[in-house]
């Protein structure tokens, strides 16, 4: 991405793709935006960083895609998306949309309806965020709780039913 930017910024500054000798212009000027007296160009690390917390956006909200389905079934099938370590699995832009993890989930609220699909411990379907790390490591510990649970996994009859779990 960095060369590539290179390449555009010697473009458009000296009409060569291989050389910005004697630009007038900083490209972090000319990526900045119109109102600041830039020409808006967006930078591109920016824009594929916004585009892989699309598709990581698009595990959660089920988007219908054939990727959508192969990612769910051979990846995340057990709703572990948050804490599954993918560092060896999968392809390298697989591997690279993980690094996104931390920065996208604050931003995917889980929607609990039957409670099936929503992590108890690591998805954010409470105001608070999620319930982990309002206890900490040791929550799931002490409430015999699993960490894979599912909402929908600890409720009985419409009630909560975390202290008859075996710890």
């Amino acid at each position: 991405m960095e060369d590539l930017e290179k390449m555009l910024n010697a473009f458009l500054l000296s009409g060569a793709p291989d050389s910005a000798r004697g630009a007038k212009v900083a490209w972090s000027s000319v990526c900045t935006s119109k109102e600041s007296g830039g020409l808006g160009l967006r930078r591109i690390s920016g824009l594929n960083t916004a585009y892989g917390i699309k598709h990581v956006w698009n595990i959660f909200a089920g988007s219908g895609s054939l990727w959508v389905a192969w990612v769910k079934r051979h990846y995340v099938p057990d709703n572990l998306f948050w804490t599954v370590d993918f560092t060896s699995v999968g392809s390298w832009i697989w591997r690279w949309l993980m690094t996104l993890r931390d920065l996208t989930r604050p931003l995917i609220m889980c929607h609990v309806v039957s409670g099936r699909q929503a992590s108890f411990w690591h998805d954010i379907w409470t105001p608070d965020g999620p319930i982990l790390s309002r206890t900490g490591p040791t929550g799931p510990m002490v409430s015999g709780v699993p960490l894979d649970a599912s909402v929908s996994s600890i409720i009985t009859n419409g009630a909560w039913n975390i202290s008859a779990r075996s710890r």
